[in-house]
């Protein structure tokens, strides 16, 4: 015989399982910093006016090419010590980053990622990139950063 006593037990229970234990989710979780280190190896350079330059890139990761980069960077005058320079690394099929950095006369640079597709979509973090002192063709890059929800 189902009573009134019954009756509220079983929709006591099924209100916990409806609501269950909040489980942590990508808004609520601390987001995971993520670290992607390249090295870089030029392969085109363009100039299409006096104050831009851009460039091309491999991406590699061992004996591997995991990716290219295209980078166009433009200074304010032809006297500019400084320009700025915003580009996009994308890794085959997986998603592409998004970056913009300040350029000067160091061969090491700190930047921003500003934004993603695929499975770098909503990324935001930082970008360093060192080139070599030897061979201005080659360089080492680290991506850190987060997925935004």
């Amino acid at each position: 015989m189902i009573t009134k006593k019954l009756l509220v037990s079983l929709a006591t229970g099924l209100a916990v399982v409806a609501v269950g234990i909040p489980a942590a989710s990508a808004s609520t979780a601390a987001p995971v910093t993520q670290v992607i280190k390249v090295k870089t190896v030029n392969t085109s350079n363009t100039m299409p006016s006096p104050t831009s330059f851009g460039f091309t890139e491999t991406l590699w990761q061992g004996k591997k090419q995991v990716g290219n980069d295209a980078i166009q960077c433009s200074f304010a005058s032809q006297q500019a010590t400084t320009g700025q320079c915003s580009g996009v690394l994308w890794f085959g099929r997986t998603g592409s980053f998004f970056i913009s950095f300040t350029v000067g006369n160091s061969n090491t640079v700190h930047g921003r990622i500003v934004g993603g597709t695929g499975a770098y979509a909503n990324a935001r973090g930082t970008v360093m990139h060192t080139s070599s002192t030897t061979n201005s063709n080659i360089g080492w890059g680290t991506l850190r950063f987060t997925l935004a929800p």
